[in-house]
């Protein structure tokens, strides 16, 4: 099962904080939060 963005609730979550799995981004509200997804763990 696709892991959910937490901000727009898109099933593509790619990104989320470093040992913080529950809080997975999808790569445009990402960028839009962080501005560099390379400080963010790919799923």
């Amino acid at each position: 099962m696709a892991q959910e963005c937490i901000i727009c609730e898109n099933n593509n979550a790619n990104y989320c904080i470093k040992g913080m799995d529950n809080y997975s981004y999808c790569k445009e509200c990402a960028l839009q939060q962080f501005s560099d997804v390379s400080l963010l763990q790919r799923l």
